[in-house]
Parts: C-alpha cells; sequence; structure tokens
C-alpha cells in the first residue's frame, strides 16, 4: 500500500468514527456516545459492584500507558472507563452490555505490556475490560506438567505458588516476569529458557466471544473433556491462533504446558569480540539447535547492553554528544574498556548432569572455531539451592521470575519497541543490524545494537528499542516516524514484525500486503462474523469492523 493510499484510508476511519460519535485518540467523547456510556457504566455497577467500575479522572489515569509516545499532547488515549470483572460469567455480562449501547472495549489483563502500549487502550472512545481480579490458578497437574490458569495470573504467581508446594515443575519466562501468562502468550512473547516462544505452550483455551457466547476450544469442546490441556486441537478447524493478538474473543482461562524439574541445570555464555563474528555466533547456535544440543533459548546480545547496566559507565558524559558519529565511537571505546566483547550468547542447557555436560562440550567445540572466543559455563544441581541468588539472566533461562533485567543505569522515562522476526542465519542477522544502523542514522539517532533471541531453531526476534521522554514529545514524534521507516525497510528484506505499539500497528498491517492483503481481508471477515457490533478492540493491529472500513 503506498503512502498516499495509507492516508486516505486513515482519513476515511476518522469520518466512520465521527460519524457513529465515536472519538480518535484522545479525543473527547461526543454527547452521542457520553448517554451510551452512562447507560453502560449504570449497567456495569450491577454486575461487577461499584467499587470495580472506575470512571473518575483519577482512577482512568492509571490506565494511561506509562511509556506512551504521546504523553503531554491530546492524543494519548485514556479510557472513558474501566470495569473489572472477577469471572467469566460477569465478563459474558459485561460484554453483552458493550454490545447493547455499542461501546467498543480493550482488554488488559495486568496491564504490563509496556513498550507495547502498557495499559492504555488504542482510542480515548473505548472503555477497559480490566482482567486482573480474575487471578485464579485453577489447577497444576504435576504429573502431566500443565497449569490451569486465569488472566491475571502473572508468572511470578505461578513460579511462587509452585515453590510454596514443592512442585517439581519448571516453567519458561519472559523479562519482567510480573505480566499476564495468557497475555503474553497471546502477544506473541517470548521466553529464554526451554520454551522460547510461549504461545507454543498455551492449550486448551476458554473464550467470551464478542457477543457474549462463551467457547470452549479443542478438547475442552468436549461436555466431559479430560484431555482439554494434553493435545491442542480436537476435529476439525483449530481454533485457538484466532485469540492470539486478535480482537476475536477475550481468553478467560487457558492451560499452560510446564516442564518435569531436570536433574541438573546449566547455563553458558559465549563471547565474540569481531563485529562479523556474529554469523558463526548464529549460524552455529541454529545448528546446534536443530540437532537438539541446545535447550534452551538462545539469547543473542550485544556490548552494549551490559554497559548500560554498569553503574561506572557514564550515561551523562554520552546524552551530551550532539553527533551519532561520536556517541557511536564513545560507546565503542568504553565496550572496548570494559572487554565487553561484540557480541554474546546465553543459553541453557536441562538433564542429567553428564548429558548437560556432553551437550555443552559439543557446543563448546562447534564456537572454539571463532578466534579470540571466550566461554562461561555453570553447572548447577536441582533442585536449586538458592535460585534467588542466580544472576538475573541466568534466572530467566532457569525459569526463575525476575523484575531487573532492564533495569538500566541513568533516568529513562520510557521506551518503546518493534520487534521484526529474521530468518535463523548469521549473514541476516548481520544486515539487519547494518540496515537499522543506516535507518537510525537518517533519523539523526545512534543505534546501539538490538537483542536477539533465538526462540526456535528457524527464526530470530529482533527487540529494538527506544527512549521515551514525557516532556519532549517532538523526539517522540521522531521515535514513531522512525519506527514506521524501520518497519517499510525490513519488510523489503522480507523481514515481518510480530508485535506492535498500537500507534504502529495499522503500519505494521499494511507491511502483510501480499495477493492485495488477502490476510487482512479473511481477519475482516472473521471480524465480521464474530463481532457484528465491532465492539471488541476494533482497529487492534489494523483490523477495523466493518462500519469503521473504508467502503
Amino acid at each position: 500500500m503506498s503512502n498516499d493510499l495509507q492516508m486516505t484510508r486513515r482519513e476515511v476511519l476518522g469520518t466512520a468514527s465521527a460519524a457513529s460519535g465515536l472519538a480518535l485518540l484522545g479525543s473527547p467523547l461526543t454527547v452521542m456516545a457520553q448517554d451510551a456510556l452512562d447507560k453502560a457504566v449504570q449497567a456495569f455497577r450491577k454486575v461487577v459492584g461499584e467499587q470495580w467500575v472506575y470512571t473518575s479522572a483519577v482512577s482512568r489515569d492509571l490506565y494511561r500507558d506509562d511509556y506512551s509516545p504521546f504523553s503531554g499532547t491530546e492524543q494519548e488515549p485514556v479510557p472513558s472507563a474501566a470495569v473489572a470483572p472477577k469471572s467469566t460469567e460477569e465478563v459474558q455480562r459485561i460484554v453483552e452490555i458493550c454490545n447493547q449501547h455499542g461501546i467498543p472495549f480493550w482488554v488488559i489483563s495486568t496491564g504490563k505490556n509496556l513498550g507495547f502500549g502498557g495499559a492504555a487502550p488504542m482510542r480515548s472512545d473505548m472503555i477497559t475490560l480490566d482482567l486482573k481480579r480474575m487471578n485464579r490458578i485453577i489447577e497444576v497437574n504435576e504429573k502431566q506438567a500443565y497449569a490451569v490458569v486465569e488472566p491475571g495470573v502473572s508468572f511470578l504467581d505461578l513460579y511462587r505458588h509452585i515453590q510454596a508446594r514443592g512442585l517439581k515443575l519448571w516453567m519458561t519466562v519472559p523479562s519482567p516476569g510480573w505480566g499476564s501468562i495468557i497475555a503474553n502468550s497471546l502477544e506473541h512473547g517470548s521466553g529464554y529458557g526451554f520454551q522460547g516462544d510461549h504461545i507454543m505452550s498455551l492449550c486448551g483455551l476458554e473464550v467470551v466471544l464478542p457477543t457474549g457466547e462463551l467457547l470452549r476450544t479443542g478438547m475442552g469442546a468436549m461436555a466431559n473433556a479430560s484431555q482439554a490441556h494434553n493435545i491442542k486441537y480436537s476435529v476439525g478447524a483449530h481454533l485457538d491462533g484466532l485469540f492470539a493478538q486478535s480482537n476475536l474473543g477475550v481468553v478467560t482461562r487457558a492451560g499452560y504446558w510446564l516442564m518435569p524439574e531436570p536433574q541438573a541445570f546449566a547455563c553458558a555464555t559465549i563471547k565474540v569480540y569481531g563485529l562479523e563474528d556474529l554469523i558463526p555466533l548464529v549460524d552455529l547456535a541454529t545448528q546446534l539447535r536443530l540437532k537438539g544440543a541446545i535447550g534452551s533459548s538462545v539469547r543473542i546480545g550485544v556490548g552494549l547492553t551490559d554497559l548500560a547496566h554498569d553503574p561506572e559507565f557514564n550515561r551523562s558524559a554520552l546524552d551530551a554528544l550532539v553527533d551519532p558519529a561520536e556517541m557511536q565511537k564513545a560507546l565503542l571505546a568504553a565496550m572496548q574498556q570494559k572487554n565487553l566483547g561484540a557480541w554474546h550468547a546465553r543459553m541453557g542447557f536441562y538433564g542429567g548432569p553428564n548429558l548437560i555436560r556432553a551437550q555443552w562440550e559439543e557446543v563448546r567445540t562447534a564456537y572454539e572455531q571463532i578466534p579470540n572466543v571466550q566461554f562461561d559455563y555453570q553447572q548447577y544441581e536441582v533442585p536449586l539451592a538458592n535460585p534467588e541468588q542466580l544472576d538475573v539472566k541466568t534466572k530467566l533461562i532457569a525459569g526463575v521470575p525476575s523484575l531487573a533485567d532492564w533495569v538500566t543505569n541513568g533516568r529513562i522515562e520510557g521506551h518503546i519497541l518493534n520487534s521484526p522476526v529474521l530468518p535463523a542465519d548469521g549473514e541476516s542477522a548481520l544486515r539487519a543490524h547494518r540496515l537499522a544502523a543506516e535507518v537510525h542514522q537518517e533519523f539523526g539517532r545512534a543505534f546501539g545494537g538490538a537483542e536477539m533471541l533465538s526462540r526456535t531453531p528457524r527464526e530470530i526476534l529482533m527487540t529494538m528499542g527506544a527512549e521515551i521522554f514525557k516532556s519532549d514529545p517532538a523526539a517522540n514524534d521522531v521515535t514513531i516516524r522512525l519506527f514506521k521507516q524501520l518497519n517499510v525497510e525490513f519488510a523489503k528484506q522480507g523481514w515481518g514484525e510480530i508485535r506492535a505499539h498500537p500507534a504502529l500497528m495499522e503500519s505494521v498491517q499494511n507491511s502483510y500486503g501480499w495477493n492485495n492483503h488477502a490476510m487482512r481481508r479473511v481477519n475482516e471477515k472473521l471480524k465480521d462474523a464474530l463481532d457484528p457490533m465491532g465492539v471488541m478492540a476494533p482497529g487492534k493491529n489494523g483490523i477495523y469492523p466493518r462500519r469503521m472500513r473504508p467502503s
């Protein structure tokens, strides 16, 4: 889609919303929409109780995105109201009320999707359906290694539950660990342990459809289901994927696969010093993962990441540099002084002590071909004697949730992220970094590299971030334009993004344009069939209901 056509689409969407009494982004509600909202709020209170419906300015402010690129502008979205149900039945009633009054709603679980919109809705005409009170751990099956949780259950919650009961189970976790298990998985979140692509650990969903109807997927569709969380499908179409990153249903519970506690665990770091050493670093990881020699995701980082965590690093001196080239030079000098290396890969091993030692020896032998490569290998007995004393990155590979992984040196007001997926080969990884550096330079920004995660053996998730400044809307506008251009340039290489901030969702959706945007058109047909009133998160990931689409 051309830029001209993209702007025309937005203009049409704005016209459609204005005609229906709905507000875009941070705009106030019309009188007509406010009347419908008032009636809906009264009905919400009868369902959940007065204290769980939030309408005051103070309470609605809690649903802002702390990292919003629109901070301090009229574009910053704040919900018109918020409601927090306790049960699936209450979710059904709230969704039915939204249909009755034409109220669009946005769904959050713990609201910790920082960098991708946080707790904020896409637009201010929406109410927020807050699932934080639905925080039950319904079942943990130690023998078959799964848990059944509601959307308000965080990774920290489940970890503490397992530890308190002495269950011999391990989790795979993201960073930080305060996010919802269900929401993180549905939003294509990633982990650093034995399962890198969290959506692959979901099995058996309970879903409230946008009409209020209740659905259980896979084997859970049986009246006396006993295998709902052991097998992902039943007969016919596999529906679970419809509810990932979509606006087609509210997931109110899900099974989540765990791992039996291993006999032993090891964590290894491989550090290389040449810029082009990224190529063998990635290529060898791919081959070793395909062979089964590495048991976890492989986290490939830049020396700059470690530099940002170093308390001795003079962040203010770096910020004083204006020229991106000078900034880049200063960063490289600081890395060399700290012996950080250009790149490093971290990985985990799980199993019997002799097995994981043999796996590590195979990995080490493969990587010894890289000049000046350095290794660090630590093996632990299980149960871990004191998991809280592990360094934060080892914790993540061991399935111990943490809040410290993204703590940086210096004051950062917020960040925004994008996540293109690359082929799991080193040439692509290095080319992606060079391309990202070129785009950053076009916008007068320095690029210090991006973390990459080999979540599965065949792909690499590249996560690029940029700071958000609450007092500098102009700088934030540059960041949004920069990220849109990154999406355009990466799409030219055939590299698509799998998550998007609401400000970037339509731009990312436009990049999936094969066959006249066939994927979007199918998603729109599904939207119209399952959400005929168009009330659930209209516009999420670029999918709008019929009334808001160009004719």
